[in-house]
């Protein structure tokens, strides 16, 4: 993927930047019961990262990822903690139904862990497919929650393969960054958001192009 290649061009000068906000996201998720919810909004400010740094090839200032209005952060929040909130209570079922027994759960059982992760990947899998240009709608265009969204859906459906291989990407550089305890991720999701950013420019430019 192309994308890819450039992507890590512009990453090189921008890392360090990238690392600082997703180390704070994660320490604000690791925040008992409520962290997750908290973090969400700040997904904006992962977008915007991704933007500066795909168009302006230049490492943004922390300050620019943390000014933008309120409605921003609050519009790509509350998307966010929903499709958390879902794969989350997937988990707490099945843990649940592990400690006390659901009977009527039991015709679905699958060995293991096989069901949870299985469903939760399926989630984060379709979100993003569906939902990658979301963020960028709200800041670049100031959208609001529905039109975004239907926004999103119909880029992702206008253009399949680049949604399709942007999504296969962002699982496996992420699984990657949580396989090396985590510690990854504070590499692989800045860098996911600028290739997300360099299709959905391409993506978006070219749908006003054809409309």
């Amino acid at each position: 993927m192309g994308f890819l290649g450039q992507a890590i061009g512009k990453f090189r000068h921008a890392w360090a930047v990238g690392a600082i906000l997703m180390l704070t996201i994660i320490i604000i998720t690791l925040v008992p019961t409520v962290g997750i919810f908290w973090a969400s909004p700040f997904v904006a400010s992962l977008a915007r990262y991704g933007k500066i740094v795909w168009l302006e090839s230049r490492q943004p200032r922390l300050g620019e990822l943390f000014s933008m209005p309120l409605s921003h952060y609050m519009r790509v929040g509350v998307v966010w903690a929903g499709i958390f909130a879902i794969a989350s209570a997937i988990l707490l079922l099945y843990i649940n139904s592990k400690i006390h027994g659901f009977p009527h759960l039991k015709p679905f059982a699958f060995p293991g862990y096989v069901m949870p992760l299985g469903a939760v990947a399926l989630i984060a899998a379709g979100s993003y497919f569906f939902l990658y240009s979301y963020p960028f709608l709200i800041i670049d265009q100031d959208k609001e929650i529905v039109p975004a969204i239907t926004r999103s859906i119909k880029l992702s459906l206008t253009y399949p393969w680049h949604a399709l291989a942007l999504t296969l990407l962002a699982m496996i550089l992420n699984t990657t960054g949580l396989l090396l305890c985590g510690v990854g991720t504070l590499i692989t999701t800045p860098l996911t958001f600028i290739v997300s950013a360099g299709v959905y420019v391409k993506t978006f430019y070219a749908a006003k192009m054809r409309a």
